[in-house]
């Protein structure tokens, strides 16, 4: 009896111990996968603002991993809107009047209070349709560029804190040149109807194609000065509703250093790339407070089909917002954001960029739009109008009488 207690303790013990060397089970510890946002951009290097505005991000946020995706080429329309209501991305980059398949981010605006005012004049015609399917991160607008050689040599002063139509119109007549094979004209421009666009909607505040007979007779008569009776503008061939033709090569002209005025887009920060000095003009204007600007925003937005809008948003309020401003800068572009704290470090951390350029953010800007039906006619009739005068090959009487009685058929 005593031998079998002491057989039973001995093994008792003996599983004490083994139990007590034994490893204990393992724990599965489930891994979570990181954030991912897919942004709709250029591989890396091949598009500087978004190398920029992804690198800062990712410094703020290192757990995100970004994956870029490249966007169906801008032709196939219908390639690009099926991108973006199937979430291929969540974060693309836009245009005024591009809003198809994006959200709305006016929900996400007021949920968190965020301050759309250091966007100044640039959010009218985003919230033109009532919706914000986008926020500003890069402005890209038109000004008017001169070859400041030439321009010394006529003896001209070129005003730089703006203009009227009238000293516009006043001061290429005087860089005219007669030449042995006939007038120089003091400007060129590629597509000079962008022009007429900008007189119009500054002169009614609407759109060119809503023009009415007594305006448009006034902005084409006062281009059609300039091309027939100052010859400061050239005529450019261009194709329009009625007549074939191609663009004149007299749009390089002022790239080649032969001609004194041209409007350009400016590209941000970034020089102009020209052998020569030149210098920047605000557009003119009708009124010193009634500047319109033709351009573009570099926009940001999410798809309505982005299956992380959560994350786009996080995205965009900082590529739009005062951080992600310093990194488009940095890359080269003016940013649409814009206060007086930020204008204060732009000057100092950006040197040497034409003040002229800042004025960019003082203008109201004019806001492409889609036309269809009726409006898509008087559209038609509109541009065929304008390229007639504007290619030299109808007088604005003639053009403005055609148009008249184009704009009675759709009565």
């Amino acid at each position: 009896m005593l031998l079998h207690r002491k057989y039973l303790a001995g093994i008792l013990f003996l599983g004490v111990l083994v139990t007590a060397c034994a490893k204990p089970p393992e724990r599965k510890v489930e891994e979570v996968a990181p954030p991912v946002l897919k942004i709709a951009a250029g591989a890396a290097s091949e598009d500087p603002l978004f190398d920029a505005l992804i690198a800062g991000f990712q410094a703020e946020h290192p757990d995100v991993v970004i994956e870029r995706v490249p966007e169906p080429d801008r032709k196939d329309m219908e390639a690009r809107m099926r991108f973006r209501a199937q979430g291929t991305a969540d974060v693309v980059q836009s245009g005024l009047g591009q809003n198809q398949d994006l959200l709305d981010l006016s929900p996400l605006i007021i949920q968190d209070g965020f301050d759309l005012a250091p966007y100044g004049k640039a959010m009218e015609p985003i919230r033109a349709t009532g919706a914000v399917h986008g926020l500003p991160i890069s402005l890209i607008g038109m000004m008017i560029a001169y070859n400041k050689e030439l321009v010394d040599a006529a003896g001209v002063t070129i005003p730089s804190d703006g203009w009227t139509w009238d000293q516009f119109r006043q001061v290429a007549r005087r860089l005219t040149r007669d030449t042995p094979d006939g007038p120089l004209p003091g400007m060129v421009y590629a597509m000079p109807e962008d022009l007429l666009d900008l007189y119009i909607e500054q002169k009614t505040g609407r759109l060119p194609h809503q023009t009415d007979e007594q305006t448009l007779l006034e902005a084409l008569a006062f281009f059609d000065t300039m091309l027939h009776t100052d010859k400061s503008l050239a005529p450019v061939a261009r194709r329009d509703l009625q007549e074939a033709g191609v663009t004149t090569y007299l749009g390089r002209e002022f790239g080649n250093g032969k001609v004194p005025l041209s409007p350009v887009y400016v590209v941000g920060l970034r020089p102009l790339n020209y052998g020569f000095p030149y210098g920047l003009a605000p557009l003119p204007s009708h009124t010193p407070d009634g500047r319109l600007s033709s351009g573009i925003f570099g926009m940001v937005s999410i798809t309505s089909g982005s299956k992380a809008p959560d994350l786009a948003w996080k995205f965009i309020k900082y590529a739009a917002g005062p951080e992600g401003a310093k990194q488009v800068a940095r890359a080269g572009y003016l940013p649409a954001y814009n206060s007086p704290d930020w204008g204060a470090w732009l000057r100092e951390n950006i040197p040497n960029v034409p003040e002229v350029i800042y004025s960019l953010y003082e203008t109201r800007w004019s806001a492409p739009v889609q036309v269809s039906g009726l409006d898509s006619k008087r559209y038609d009739a509109y541009l065929n109008a304008a390229n007639r005068v504007m290619s030299g090959n109808a007088r604005a009487e003639v053009a403005v009488a055609d148009w008249k009685e184009a704009m009675k058929q759709l009565e």
